[in-house]
C-alpha cells in the first residue's frame, strides 16, 4: 500500500534524511553524506521533502521550493520548484505515482511549478502536464507546469 509523507525540511529527522539520502543513492552515485550535505545547505526551512512509501518502505523521493520566474511583461510570479525526483527502483511505476499525486495538488490548487531534466525525461514529466520551455546548452530542460501561455525565465538557484 502506498503512502506519501510530506515534511516540512525544518521538521526533518535524522532517520528520514538517511531514508532520501539512500533513494538519491540509487539515481545519482554521490556517497550518502555528499547527499546529506547537499540538502542541508540547499533547503530552506519551509522546503517540503515528500517520500512515497510502498508498504512501510521509502522507494521514491522529491522536493518542493517556493521559487520564482521571470514572465515576460508580468514581472515575477511565485512558483513551486520540484527538485531531486529519484526513486529506488525504476520502471515499476513508482516514480509515476509519486508524480502524479503531486501535479494533482498542483491542479486542484492552481498552482505553477517548474522542474528541470534531461532529454530522456522529457515524454515521462510531459504525461503530468509539464512543457519545455526552454533548452539549456547543457542539454538539460526547463519544464513549467500551469505556465502554458506564459513564456518565462527562471534565474533562481538549483534545488
Amino acid at each position: 500500500m502506498d503512502s506519501f509523507l510530506f515534511v516540512k525540511h525544518r521538521d526533518l529527522t535524522e532517520d528520514l534524511l538517511t531514508s532520501i539520502c539512500l533513494i538519491k543513492a540509487s539515481a545519482w552515485d554521490y556517497p550518502i553524506e555528499e547527499h546529506k550535505r547537499w540538502i542541508l545547505e540547499n533547503l530552506k526551512d519551509s522546503d517540503i521533502h515528500v517520500i512515497l512509501e510502498v508498504d512501510g518502505n521509502p522507494m521514491a523521493y522529491l522536493n518542493l521550493v517556493r521559487t520564482q520566474v521571470k514572465v515576460n511583461n508580468h514581472g515575477y510570479v511565485d512558483v513551486i520548484g520540484v527538485g531531486n525526483v529519484c526513486c529506488k527502483s525504476k520502471n515499476n511505476g513508482i516514480g509515476s505515482r509519486l508524480m502524479k499525486v503531486v501535479s494533482n495538488y498542483f491542479l486542484a490548487n492552481d498552482l505553477k511549478a517548474i522542474l528541470f531534466c534531461g532529454q530522456r525525461l522529457l515524454t515521462f514529466y510531459k504525461s503530468f502536464g509539464f512543457m519545455v520551455s526552454a533548452i539549456f546548452e547543457d542539454g538539460k530542460h526547463l519544464l513549467g507546469f500551469n505556465l502554458e501561455d506564459m513564456p518565462f525565465q527562471y534565474e533562481g538557484e538549483n534545488f
